[in-house]
């Protein structure tokens, strides 16, 4: 107890704000890729906080610090006579503390950045990173995350920007995320003979880089090709769900993988991110400004030991060397997913220009910001050409199948639907099938219209039910063949229009009936035609014409006229069972041969004067004559 009260250390830690406790060993690794990683061993007169994980740990050598977010703490031992407990204890980056567990999020036309600081948030760790950036980011429809952690999302979304994260200089408990080495600490210059030893490294690599981006919006792929000069091949690595600059990061990515240098030195204040001018080199090549991407410290400070031991490696680049992430892809999936329908408050559809629908999944909360929920997703339709397809818009409320294209969590299409207990499936009968709409809004099940195909034997059906107004078109002909019975009723009226002709063809009996009349009207001629008989019946017939009705029968005929009646025919004959009175102011009847009036009483009168006239010789006779 008393050396370790009494005797100062060069290399202690804190944790979480303690007091700092005497550390014996650190193994350290910065990466402007992996992050931060530290190994401190402690030593302790008492059990410390075990609920350390996630607190802040500080390791503390002369004027270096080290610090991350402690991942583990482990007892390695107790010493029983000093009464000293040895503990190790593991620390990261905030990004690298994201990778335990895994999520499912979704986030809609929100920046890269904006993505990034929302991950944070939720963990309340956007204190401990700050941005340097020349821009925002991509602003893309849809990002999924899918069985990812977050540390993997927020490197795969850095990675496609082509940022990376280093130690904020400022702030030892600060990392940045930046897309430039510009705000880099710079060590200044270094002698390359603190500095051994410093060796070129290079390896075979892609020389030629391509990604390929498909949008729905514009419905075409474009790729983009970068080439890695000096690479020493030709073979080439291709991004199939690259974003427009996957390749050029790539490139410059994999530049930075197969042209590099590493080193090793003593010098404490080196650190990943950092840039430094080296001089003094044996081979004047080799001098020259350099960024230092990865590097892993040691300190050895045991008990006794008045000044640590220490020693680093490192990689490094040129300057003129952009440092890029390597491409990420999303994880593949290749499952399906349940979601269900979203829109507004009282709406029952929310579609867009493209026709994509709203869903929400079933695994997202449902207190989830609506920035990371309620993506757009297209539907996948069984034709779709320009302006031409097979439109069914799920609505709100519906459980519907969403699947990825190509696997890319990123890319969601709805690829059908899903009946549940809420949504009863349309038809109950195992033989029916069919298409059932439902009226909007507030439709109640059976309002809608419906194409309904009934499959049992001796009963086959198809049925087409509107449920407010049925239209049927043909720009051309028409053709309909009933092998049975065809009935068209409606409860209103029925109208058959033509603009040329209209033809009723029956090969036996046509048939029209009206309960109260029947009106038949033509703009000209009317004409009635029987092979063998025209009959009219009723209590009452009426046919009138404004100028002439003329009735043929052979050759007979009568006419009638404004003007008078004719009838004219071989022979006619009038006959009264009872009496036949002729009736005129003037009363004219001839024969051109002979005129006969017989009966068995016949007279002739008039009121004033009677006048029979012959122009050779009038005869009357009679059994009895009577001339008065």
């Amino acid at each position: 107890m008393e050396n370790y009260a009494d005797q100062p250390r060069p290399l202690t830690v804190t944790l979480d704000n303690s007091a700092p406790y005497v550390a014996t060993r650190l193994n350290a690794k910065e990466s402007l890729s992996d992050g931060t990683w530290l190994e401190v061993h402690f030593i302790s007169p008492s059990p410390p906080d075990l609920a350390l994980p996630g607190k802040m740990v500080v390791v503390t050598c002369h004027e270096r610090t080290f610090a991350g977010l402690a991942q583990q703490i482990e007892c390695d031992g107790f010493h029983p006579d000093k009464q000293l407990y040895f503990y190790r204890i593991t620390a990261v980056d905030p990004l690298t503390f994201l990778r335990h567990g895994r999520q499912r999020r979704l986030f809609q036309n929100q920046n890269s950045r904006g993505q990034i600081s929302t991950l944070l948030s939720l963990h309340q760790l956007a204190a401990f990173i700050r941005f340097s950036l020349s821009g925002e980011g991509e602003t893309r429809p849809c990002v999924c995350q899918m069985d990812e952690s977050d540390s993997a999302m927020i490197r795969r979304i850095m990675a496609g920007q082509g940022w990376f994260c280093l130690r904020n200089p400022d702030n030892i408990t600060q990392w940045t995320i930046t897309d430039g080495l510009q705000h880099t600490p710079s060590a200044g210059e270094i002698s390359a003979r603190l500095i051994t030893p410093f060796r070129a490294c290079r390896r075979v690599s892609s020389g030629v880089f391509s990604a390929e981006s498909w949008s729905q919006e514009q419905h075409h792929s474009r790729t983009e090709q970068q080439t890695l000069s000096g690479s020493g091949t030709t073979q080439q690595t291709h991004y199939y769900d690259g974003q427009p600059a996957t390749a050029r990061f790539a490139c410059e990515a994999e530049t930075a993988a197969a042209q590099y240098y590493e080193a090793g030195s003593a010098v404490m204040a080196l650190c990943a991110g950092m840039r430094f001018r080296l001089n003094d080199h044996p081979a004047a090549e080799y001098n020259g400004e350099y960024y230092i991407s990865e590097i892993t410290h040691a300190i050895d400070c045991s008990e006794s030991s008045g000044s640590p031991g220490y020693s680093n490696t490192f990689r490094c680049h040129q300057t003129r060397t952009p440092f890029r992430l390597p491409p990420v892809s999303a994880p593949r999936y290749d499952g399906i997913q349940a979601a269900t329908v979203v829109a507004r408050d009282g709406d029952e559809t929310c579609y867009d220009a493209q026709g994509r629908v709203k869903v929400r999944f079933h695994w997202e909360e449902d207190n989830q910001d609506s920035g990371l929920s309620q993506a757009w997703l297209p539907v996948l339709s069984h034709s779709a050409g320009a302006g031409a397809g097979i439109q069914f818009l799920p609505r709100a409320g519906d459980a519907v199948v969403v699947q990825f294209l190509n696997g890319d969590p990123d890319k969601p299409v709805v690829t059908g639907a899903l009946w549940h207990q809420n949504h009863d499936r349309p038809f109950t009968d195992p033989l029916t099938g069919g298409i059932y709409s439902r009226s909007s809004p507030a439709g109640a099940k059976g309002d809608g219209n419906q194409l309904r195909f009934e499959d049992k034997r001796d009963e086959e059906c198809l049925a087409l039910a509107a449920q407010k107004d049925l239209t049927l078109s043909a720009n051309n002909d028409w053709t309909t063949l009933i092998k049975g019975n065809i009935r068209c009723e409606t409860e209103k009226n029925l109208t058959i229009s033509s603009k040329e002709n209209t033809q009723h063809l029956s090969d036996k009996q046509w048939q029209l009936k009206a309960a109260e009349g029947i009106a038949q009207n033509s703009g000209k001629n009317l004409t009635l035609q029987a092979d063998s008989t025209l009959s009219a019946d009723a209590k009452t017939i009426t046919i009138s014409a404004s100028q002439t009705l003329t009735l043929t029968a052979g050759g007979s005929k009568i006419e009638l006229s404004a003007s008078g009646i004719t009838l004219q025919a071989p022979q006619i004959t009038l006959k009264g069972n009872g009496k036949i009175g002729l009736e005129s102011a003037v009363l004219a009847m001839s024969a051109q041969a002979k005129a006969q009036l017989s009966g068995a009483l016949v007279e002739i009168s008039g009121s004033a004067m009677t006048e029979v006239k012959a122009g050779a010789m009038v005869q009357i006779s009679g059994a009895l004559t009577k001339i008065n």
